[in-house]
């Protein structure tokens, strides 16, 4: 019955999180993508962050916008604090086995969860809150892939599930369709993007007196920068065009 409720609770969370990013992501995409916003939003849309974002909620819920989506972070806060809190106390105490009293252990493992997220945003502010929560969805998504292989080879043993272990054929067909081709492309992807080289010439020389030429001439492929080459000929930049300029 626990695990049943426990699947239950999770899925519902899990169902309200997932509608709940996308309300955000359609109202983000609305206010921010509209022709006629003013120039306030625009500057707002540049640079969202946690502390910006309650201002995409004003046209909907009008002042207590930004009440609601502070209840919000803070309920998301407390379910990840009481998440992580949890695990590194089933962690001590279970797997490795620290015989100490009960009230030093939850007092280890909940200074160990909350003091890394405490000392950032005692020194960098929000900001830093905001760099750090960016830094670690990306080691999340990075890490989880890899977190299921173990978590089904635990799944289906013997020894440690009894008679509520999954099949193993299950867990096979699982892991060969499922996990590992889309685990194989998202590592791929990720050595491609670090390792591929740019190809692309953004380094400019400085334009001189005594070389007027010079960035035309990079542009043309022109290993002398002194000789000259005709301005009409030289075909423009697109997308360096198309930055819109600080007025």
């Amino acid at each position: 019955d626990a695990c049943q409720f426990y699947l239950i609770e999770t899925g519902f969370a899990l169902v309200v999180a997932f509608f709940i990013n996308i309300a955000i992501i359609s109202v983000s995409g609305t206010i921010c993508s509209a022709n006629n916003m003013s120039d306030d939003i625009a500057n707002q849309c540049n640079n969202l962050n946690l502390d910006s974002a309650p201002f995409l909620l004003k046209n909907v819920l009008g002042r207590s916008s930004s009440t609601i989506y502070g209840i919000a972070l803070l309920a998301s806060g407390q379910s990840s604090s009481i998440t992580s809190t949890y695990s590194g106390q089933f962690i001590m105490q279970g797997f490795l086995d620290l015989k100490m009293r009960k009230w030093i252990r939850n007092l280890m493992t909940r200074c160990i969860a909350i003091a890394p997220s405490l000392i950032v945003s005692i020194i960098g502010g929000s900001k830093g809150a905001a760099k750090l929560i960016i830094i670690s969805t990306m080691v999340l998504a990075f890490e989880v892939p890899f977190a299921l292989i173990p978590l089904l080879k635990f799944s289906y043993s013997n020894p440690k599930m009894g008679p509520h272990k999954n099949s193993i054929y299950i867990a096979n067909v699982f892991i060969g369709i499922i996990v590992f081709p889309p685990m194989l492309i998202y590592v791929l992807a990720i050595l491609y993007l670090t390792f591929r080289k740019d190809t692309a010439v953004t380094f400019t020389e400085p334009i001189t007196l005594d070389q007027p030429m010079a960035q035309n001439n990079m542009e043309q492929g022109l290993s002398n920068s002194y000789e000259v080459v005709e301005a009409d000929h030289i075909p423009y930049s697109e997308d360096l065009v198309d930055i819109p300029l600080p007025e």
